[in-house]
């Protein structure tokens, strides 16, 4: 037995040395385990913060472009409500100032063509304000004769000229629309959102 002592101690130094070169050699390999599982980490992480970069610069345009339609529709909403208070204030000015009539309807005649004669349309409250500037208006309508009628379906302010060569329709709604259609808006009936 005395024969296997020395056996024994090289084959337990030889174990020893195994059993250490295999705990290192586990060491070695937990260490590149963690440091590829950090540099894996590290990676994904750096690839998640871009792809996070990239989807907010997308919620931002997305959100810039929206502003922009929502500012389009709230422009045309404007133009529609201020058109619709136009219209209210032009009557308000008509009842305040009576000359807004003759200066609609001279306005109207410098548009017209008019050749021997000429009719002015308006509402029955109005006919009376172009009677007393009658000669005015023939001036105007560069001495053919003005004749002045009255409908009740005319709106305050407004008339139509008639002539030989056509008609030319300066009632309020009329402009309003006008106005309407050279701002590009679509005016529905009794919309003004």
């Amino acid at each position: 037995m005395a024969e296997n002592g020395p056996k024994l101690a090289t084959a337990l130094s030889e174990a020893q040395s195994i059993v250490e070169a295999a705990e290192a050699r586990a060491k070695a390999l937990l260490a590149k385990a963690e440091q590829s599982y950090q540099q894996g980490y590290n990676e994904g992480y750096q690839v998640g913060v871009e792809q996070g970069r990239l989807d907010a610069v997308d919620m931002a345009v997305r959100m810039l472009e929206d502003s922009g339609a929502i500012g389009d529709r709230l422009a045309v909403r404007a133009a529609k409500l201020a058109l619709a208070i136009a219209g209210s204030v032009i009557g308000e000015q008509i009842t305040v100032d009576p000359d807004t009539v003759k200066r609609i309807a001279v306005k109207a005649l410098q548009e017209s063509i008019i050749g021997d004669s000429a009719s002015i349309v308006v509402h029955p409250d109005d006919k009376k304000l172009l009677d007393d500037v009658e000669e005015d208006l023939v001036r105007v309508a560069g001495g053919s004769a003005i004749s002045i009628t009255a409908d009740p379906k005319m709106s305050r302010g407004g008339c139509v000229i008639r002539s030989d060569f056509g008609e030319v329709d300066a009632q309020i709604e009329n402009l309003i629309d006008v106005i309407t259609a050279r701002l590009g808006l679509v005016a529905e009936e009794g919309e003004v959102d």
